[in-house]
């Protein structure tokens, strides 16, 4: 098994620039990402960021 890492941001008037292995970009809620993505494990990892940011869990501000 490969452990896999997902990091959410909050990303406010945010300037989007694109490295050369990126075509696109799209700004999403919560049902509109799942479907976005192709991976189980992304739409994981969508479905506990939306349960930590609604419950306040390991919620940091820098």
């Amino acid at each position: 098994m490969i452990p896999e890492y997902a990091f959410g941001v909050r990303a406010e008037d945010a300037e989007v620039t694109l490295s050369d292995e990126h075509t696109e970009y799209g700004w999403f809620g919560l049902d509109g990402a799942a479907r976005a993505v192709r991976w189980d494990s992304n739409r994981t990892a969508l479905w506990e960021l939306d349960h930590r940011l609604r419950h306040g869990i390991g919620c940091r501000v820098a």
